[in-house]
C-alpha cells in the first residue's frame, strides 16, 4: 500500500514538473479558490469584506497558519547519505 503511494507521489511529481506556465497557473488558480472556500466564511465573519484585499489577505494568513500547524505535527528527520542519495528516517 505504501510503495503505491510513494509511486503515485513520484508520479504526481514528475507530471508537474513537465507542466507548460499555463498549467501551473491554473493549478495555483484552482489552490486559491480552494483556499477561498474553507476559509473565506471565516474571514467574513471576522469581519472582512469579501473580495477585499484585506478578506484576501486574512484567507492568505489563515492558510499559512494551518500548514505551519500541519509541518508542525509531522515527526522530525534525520536524513545521511551523499550529494544525490539520501536515506531519510524520522527521529
Amino acid at each position: 500500500m505504501r510503495t503505491r503511494f510513494y509511486a503515485m507521489l513520484l508520479l504526481a511529481t514528475l507530471l508537474a514538473a513537465c507542466a507548460t506556465p499555463e498549467q501551473r497557473a491554473e493549478q495555483a488558480r484552482q489552490e486559491m479558490q480552494q483556499r477561498i472556500r474553507i476559509f473565506g466564511p471565516a474571514c467574513r465573519d471576522l469581519g472582512f469584506a469579501e473580495d477585499s484585499d484585506p478578506w484576501r489577505q486574512c484567507i492568505l494568513q489563515l492558510s499559512q497558519r494551518e500548514t505551519q500547524q500541519l509541518r508542525a505535527l509531522q515527526p522530525p528527520m534525520h536524513c545521511v547519505g551523499i550529494r544525490g542519495s539520501y536515506t531519510c528516517f524520522p527521529l
